[in-house]
């Protein structure tokens, strides 16, 4: 792919997905009244927000299909790798929560829809980030791939327009969150390029928000365990299953 079309599908990609979200970002209240007779909590405006880079991944992936040669995939060539990064947190999780409940948000039955509905909002952001984008930039040095889409992610959030009541005040806010976004980038970044399974950022990703909408002990302590787990898995992606289970 030449560079003047790599820099095209950027701009079409980056284009489509802010203009999904940009608009809901900037008129929350107004999306959350129009849906909310839907009676149907999973439909909120941050299932069009997340799903914003999806849909801009899809049509760039079709406008550019003869183009762009795909390396990430939803499995990669690991399913059962992919699999167990994705469900190991939550296994921690439930039993955690099974012996030390803190909320009714998550009661047993909660979880066959919790989970689901964790990944179907988390893969739209990732299908585009992760996917396409990560894709589309390979010939880029990693290191400035993962701070481009970092920069990228952080502003198509536009939370200096929303965060405050003055764009100066969201600016100096946004500070924090824009260096989180970087790390997060650099971490998910790494992880994709190791494992080029789309499951493994979706899974980085939800517990990223899960550690910043609750502070409770047994959510950090999930992470913590699933930390070791993910560097286990990462760390032998591509050993083959059959001779880690012999030894």
């Amino acid at each position: 792919m030449g560079e003047k079309k790599r820099i095209a599908a950027v701009i079409l990609f980056y284009s489509i997905a802010c203009a999904i979200a940009w608009p809901i970002f900037l008129n929350m209240s107004w999306f959350q009244s129009w849906l909310s007779p839907l009676g149907i909590p999973a439909v909120n405006p941050y299932l069009f927000i997340m799903w914003g880079p999806g849909v801009a991944a899809l049509l760039s992936y079709t406008f550019f299909r003869k183009k762009i040669v795909r390396h990430v995939s939803l499995f990669g060539k690991q399913i059962l790798r992919s699999l167990l990064f994705f469900l190991g947190p939550w296994f921690f999780f439930f039993f955690l929560h099974l012996a030390f409940p803190f909320s009714e948000q998550y009661k047993p039955v909660n979880f066959l829809l919790i989970i689901p509905i964790s990944f179907v909002f988390t893969i739209g952001e990732e299908l585009g980030w992760r996917g396409f984008l990560q894709d589309t930039l390979r010939p880029v040095p990693a290191l400035w791939r993962w701070l481009t889409i970092g920069l990228l992610w952080e502003f198509w959030h536009i939370r200096f327009l929303w965060i405050s009541e003055t764009i100066s005040e969201g600016m100096l806010r946004t500070l924090p969150l824009l260096a989180g976004s970087i790390a997060l980038s650099f971490l998910l970044g790494y992880s994709t390029e190791r494992s080029k399974s789309l499951l493994v950022p979706v899974t980085l990703h939800i517990w990223a928000n899960n550690l910043m909408q609750s502070t409770h002990w047994v959510t950090f302590v999930t992470v913590g365990l699933s930390f070791i787990l993910w560097f286990y898995l990462l760390k032998n992606w591509h050993k083959k299953l059959a001779r880690q289970l012999e030894n």
